[in-house]
């Protein structure tokens, strides 16, 4: 059974967070029964007593997965997520990725080809087609003379589960990162034709008293207003209060304009 040593323990001997650990046997285990004795995955000099709340119980599975991911750190990140865990076991041969490449800030499309050993290195590692970007990979699908998969040259690489991400999780990133932008973008236009009406409103109070229009808008009424000196049409559809940033108060009518049917606040 494989563990995951959640702390720092037993000084002096340095053990970081994402060391992969598995238990001896059980004729060597200690009589405590609050602990359990560990030895390296990697380093089989490592050998440890802990408490079992300190480590995390792992699949052979899941210990293959973060053996192939290099930064402790890295590891110890993928463990705790097991969103992360979930999509390695759901990955297979003709996958749709985005792939994480060495001296590229941005993660690339790519199909998944190779799921499995590649040794001497330990673990599970993916052999990935890199998309569109000939030249950014380093092989062709063969490592250390054996062919695992087929690519053009350059445009394969084999990376732990680390440096994957789910195509659909790429494309709702950018979804929502769109939403966002149309949001602002909405945000400063309705600002904008605010403020284009409150000056309007500033040049022509002098000739419109508040108790005038309080008692002549009504609700679905038909009017005329001016958006940058232009004549707008459209249908009273609000009529409130409200002060504006310097103390003044005002009436606020929402508009629901006859040319484009949008609602807009205009402020009198």
């Amino acid at each position: 059974m494989c563990f995951s040593l959640g702390l720092k323990k037993f000084e002096p001997m340095k053990v970081l967070r994402g060391e992969l650990l598995e238990g001896v046997p059980e004729a060597e285990q200690p009589t405590d029964l609050p602990k359990v004795a560990v030895v390296g995955i990697e380093r089989k000099s490592l050998r440890l007593e802990c408490r079992m709340e300190d480590m995390t119980r792992l699949s052979e599975e899941e210990a293959n997965f973060l053996l192939a991911i290099s930064s402790l750190e890295e590891r110890y990140q993928t463990s705790i997520v097991k969103k992360r865990l979930a999509f390695g076991r759901q990955l297979f041969p003709g996958c749709a990725v985005f792939v994480k490449v060495e001296r590229i800030s941005k993660v690339l499309p790519g199909v998944v080809w190779y799921k499995g050993e590649l040794p001497p290195n330990l673990g599970t590692w993916f052999g990935v087609e890199i998309l569109n970007n000939p030249g950014l990979g380093d092989c062709d699908g063969t490592f250390r003379n054996k062919r695992y998969f087929n690519c053009a040259p350059d445009s394969g690489v084999f990376v732990g589960l680390d440096k994957l991400t789910p195509r659909e999780d790429e494309q709702e990133i950018k979804s929502q990162e769109h939403v966002k932008k149309d949001e602002t973008t909405q945000a400063k236009q309705k600002a904008r034709l605010k403020d284009s009406i409150l000056s309007f409103w500033k040049g022509k109070r002098e000739q419109r008293s508040l108790i005038g229009i309080n008692g002549v808008l009504r609700i679905d009424e038909r009017v005329v207003t001016f958006i940058k000196d232009s004549p707008a049409r459209g249908t009273v559809r609000y009529i409130g209060k409200e002060t504006d940033s310097s103390g003044n108060f005002c009436i606020i009518v929402g508009l629901e304009l006859a040319s484009s049917l949008t609602s807009l606040f205009n402020q009198l």
